[in-house]
């Protein structure tokens, strides 16, 4: 599973874990940056095989809540 921390991260973060299907099965919200050696490790117990990482309350601007379909968008130039 994968699992992450903040050092030295800048801003606060939305974690958003994702299954092999693309929906999201586990959130972190408002992470925050840890400038120490001993930082809070953030993990899901669930499945997931894939993470997106967004800035601090998108999660609670956008609605977006586990059980959410992820869709991929590419933008052409």
């Amino acid at each position: 599973q994968p699992k992450f921390w903040m050092k030295n991260t800048k801003i606060p973060l939305d974690i958003l874990f994702i299954n092999d299907e693309d929906i999201i099965v586990y959130m972190v919200k408002n992470a925050q940056p840890c400038g120490k050696n001993d930082c809070p490790i953030y993990k899901t117990t669930r499945d997931a095989s894939k993470v997106l990482e967004i800035n601090a309350g998108v999660s609670k601007t956008h609605g977006i809540h586990v059980g959410d379909a992820v869709q991929y968008f590419v933008e052409d130039d």
